[in-house]
C-alpha cells in the first residue's frame, strides 16, 4: 500500500487527500468526519468491529491488529500483532487523511528507508513510525456506522447476508 500511495505524491502535496483502501466500503459520514479534521493526518476506526471478526474469523486475533487511542484522541499503538483483545480498542478501517504537511512528515519517513524497505511496508506500520516519531499526532476519529472490508468471497456472501436481513426488516 505504502509504495501505491507514494506515486500519488503530487496530490498529497498539492493539498489535503482523503486515501481509501480499495477492498473497503463505508457510509459516507466516515469521509465526512475525516473532512471536518483539523489534523495533519488523520484514520476513521470503526468502534464497534469485534462482532464483524468474530463472524469473519471465528477468533478475532487471527487478524485484528492492535489499536490503541490516547485520551487526547491520537493513536498510541496501531498495525501490531495483538495477543488479547483488549490491545484492540477498534478497528483501523482503511481511510485516511493527509494533510500536505502530515504527508511531509511521512515522506521524511520514507525517505529515511531503502525503497526496497518500504517497497513490502504496509499502511499501518508507516503509521506507527509517525507515531512513535511523535512530530505529527494521528488523530484517530471513532466510526459507529456501516463498514466492511471484502478480503474473501466468504465476506463478501456474510455482507450481502446481512444486507438481506436488514430489507427482510423492512418488511
Amino acid at each position: 500500500m505504502v509504495t501505491s500511495l507514494v506515486c500519488a505524491q503530487d496530490w498529497l502535496e498539492a493539498g489535503p487527500c482523503l486515501v481509501s483502501y480499495s477492498d473497503i466500503f463505508y457510509e459516507t459520514s466516515a469521509v465526512s468526519s475525516l473532512m471536518k479534521t483539523s489534523a495533519k493526518i488523520a484514520v476513521t476506526y470503526a468502534v464497534d468491529w469485534l462482532s464483524l471478526w468474530e463472524k469473519r474469523f471465528g477468533n478475532p486475533l487471527d487478524d485484528a491488529e492492535t489499536f490503541r487511542v490516547n485520551p487526547d484522541h491520537t493513536i498510541a499503538e496501531i498495525g501490531r500483532k495483538a495477543k488479547l483483545v483488549a490491545e484492540i480498542e477498534g478497528q483501523y478501517m482503511g481511510l485516511i487523511y493527509f494533510h500536505p504537511e502530515g504527508w511531509q512528515e511521512a515522506k521524511k519517513i520514507l525517505k529515511q528507508m531503502k525503497p526496497e524497505e518500504y517497497a513490502c511496508l504496509q499502511m499501518t506500520a508507516l503509521l506507527q513510525k509517525v507515531v512513535e516519531k511523535k512530530s505529527v499526532p494521528v488523530a484517530a476519529i471513532p466510526f459507529k456506522g456501516i463498514w466492511g472490508e471484502v478480503d474473501s468471497e466468504e465476506d463478501l456472501l456474510l455482507y450481502e447476508e446481512k444486507r438481506a436481513q436488514k430489507i427482510k426488516g423492512f418488511q
